[in-house]
């Protein structure tokens, strides 16, 4: 049951950091190179409310900046004992919408420092983002902000 109460107090530290990471606009970002394509956005995310998993994004793309609501679908350990989360998010704002159908987070905990990093989210936009796909990860240590880095693209 501890594990359980641990492993909810951190799903909840990830998505607040999510709203963390989603700060100040962190740089003006130019297209990125072949290799990539589409355009890069740098946030941070800020929880505003715990118990139903909203953050703020901040962005340096306003079509990233908004507020995201993160569900959790499932919650579980490896062998090893490494925790992991996996959900859902919409991310909104007065000119579209992202969903992301489908994340998951793994966690890492030291004696003073939880660390997550949330792995490749696809995020299709509807609204003014309709025919884009925003590409994402997120991290967070210790309680610091959410850090989130993507890229957005036409949809193929």
């Amino acid at each position: 049951m501890k594990r359980l109460s641990l492993v909810i107090m951190l799903a909840l530290l990830c998505a607040s950091s999510l709203l963390l990471a989603a700060g100040p606009a962190l740089a003006d970002v130019g297209p990125l190179g072949p290799q990539w394509g589409g355009h890069e956005v740098n946030a941070r995310m800020y929880m505003l409310d715990v118990k139903g998993f909203v953050l703020q994004v901040v962005a340096d793309d306003p079509r990233i900046s908004g507020y995201m609501d993160v569900r959790i679908k499932r919650m579980w350990d490896d062998p090893d004992g490494t925790p992991h989360t996996s959900g859902t998010f919409d991310l909104y704002n007065d000119a579209g919408h992202w969903r992301c159908a489908y994340w998951e987070c793994v966690y890492d905990f030291h004696p003073n420092n939880l660390q997550s990093m949330c792995l490749d989210c696809t995020a299709v936009g509807s609204g003014d983002y309709d025919g884009f796909v925003f590409y994402s990860a997120h991290h967070m240590v210790g309680g610091s902000p959410f850090i989130l880095k993507g890229w957005i693209v036409p949809a193929e």
